[in-house]
């Protein structure tokens, strides 16, 4: 695995957090539907004990990990699965406001965004 932490589009599973024979760890989250939505990170063995968090807020298109850096540091990963142009306003509008919510459990409430 050439990178530290992957993040993956277009899951067709159920929520989950497992670890691979490799020691990888992969989560992933599914869509609202079989054709759109779904996403999810595969973190490398070398950080999995790094993991703070991960979790989703929406099943439509994000998630989000923690990972330790250090004492001090952490490093926070959104990974996002947004609609095309093809999709509705009121589509697009969910996943803004999945965003916002998104960044208030990251960042804090007090957050200007």
């Amino acid at each position: 695995m050439g990178s530290s932490v992957t993040g993956i589009k277009k899951c067709k599973e159920d929520e989950d957090t497992m670890t691979l024979e490799s020691g990888h760890m992969f989560y992933h989250q599914e869509g609202d539907q079989l054709s759109q939505g779904g996403v999810g990170f595969l973190v490398n063995k070398t950080l999995v004990n790094n993991v703070v968090e991960i979790s989703s807020v929406s099943n439509r298109v994000l998630a989000y990990l923690v990972l330790k850096l250090t004492e001090r540091y952490s490093l926070k990963v959104v990974q996002l699965y947004a609609p095309t142009s093809a999709h509705s306003d009121t589509e697009v509008e969910a996943v803004y406001e999945d965003i916002s919510r998104a960044s208030r459990v990251l960042l804090g409430p007090n957050t200007p965004l």
